[in-house]
């Protein structure tokens, strides 16, 4: 199952690094006034980075459990008398699986919030740029 995870999470990182340059790029230089496009691009973009700085996340946590998992077998095998050494691989495992649960959870709701916002926002994000042409007074 983490294997998945990680692939999945890994995944979803790139694609938002992927996302978040599309949207820089055509951020439109800055001009006075009419920055609304460009306040919802940027609006975008952090939460774009928000999404992936959660993955990044989930994958040191992957990474953090083998380690200690790791870790106390390697007590464990040096001090077999110790049964609390098993206990707490055991405790450590538990943990695991309930945080990889919210993990999955949360990577669902993030891939959601993402099509959310890049679907409500396309327009604007495929063009940023307004006429404000026809909202001239004169």
């Amino acid at each position: 199952m983490l294997d998945f995870l990680k692939k999945e999470v890994s995944e979803c990182a790139i694609l938002c690094g992927a996302i978040k340059m599309w949207i820089t790029l055509r951020i439109p230089k800055m001009e006075d006034g009419n920055d609304f496009n460009v306040s919802i691009q940027e609006e975008c973009v952090n939460t774009i980075s928000d999404v992936e700085d959660e993955a990044y996340s989930i994958l040191d946590s992957i990474s953090n459990y083998h380690h200690t998992r790791g870790s106390y077998i390697i007590e464990m095998v040096a001090n077999p008398s110790v049964m609390d050494f098993a206990k707490c691989i055991s405790q450590v495992d538990e943990t695991q699986f309930f945080n990889t649960k919210l993990s999955i959870q949360s990577f669902r709701n993030n891939y959601a919030l993402l099509y959310d916002l890049v679907i409500k926002n396309l327009e604007k994000l495929r063009t940023p740029t307004s006429h404000v042409d026809s909202l001239s007074f004169y």
